[in-house]
């Protein structure tokens, strides 16, 4: 990278950081939104089984390792959509049975649940799910909860967000 565009980052970074938090949660909230507008439901192979299981990826990892789990964006309006992504490696050549579950909560109450069979293939992927926040929702804060049971591994996650 030129020193050129170092610079022009840095001033941006200088700049940002000066801005008031609303700004920056309207700009987190603006960038999320881009971010899933380039994503489509379904699964995405990332790496092969073989790149991965010859690099660090793999190191010390048996069976299946969640990189990533996560929900944007973190602030939404009635009738669009959250994206939860999941990012996972299988470092060994055969595919893990499992399933991931999806919950969306409301002061502890479960408004939605979807238990999902998944088989969760070698190699690194991505797994992307969109759900649409129906527009005769109450405003508030929710959480959205996620559990990813493969043979004997499970990963959960709980995340926030908000709808205006």
């Amino acid at each position: 990278m030129g020193s050129y565009k170092v610079i022009s980052m840095l001033a941006f970074v200088a700049l940002l950081s000066s801005c008031s938090e609303q700004v920056q949660t309207s700009f987190k909230i603006a960038y999320e939104k881009a971010l899933i507008a380039g994503r489509t439901s379904g699964e995405k192979l990332l790496n092969t089984y073989q790149d991965v299981s010859q690099g660090r990826e793999c190191r010390d990892v048996r069976g299946i390792k969640v990189i990533e789990n996560g929900v944007v964006p973190s602030v939404v309006e009635k009738g669009e959509k959250i994206n939860h992504r999941i990012i996972y490696l299988v470092c060994q050549p055969t595919s893990i049975k499992g399933s991931i579950v999806r919950m969306v909560k409301k002061d502890g109450k479960t408004l939605l649940k979807d238990d999902t069979p998944y088989e969760f293939k070698p190699g690194k992927w991505a797994v992307d799910a969109f759900i649409v926040v129906p527009s005769g929702v109450e405003s508030g804060s929710y959480v959205f909860e996620s559990l990813i049971d493969a043979e004997d591994k499970k990963f959960s996650n709980s995340l926030p967000f908000i709808v205006k």
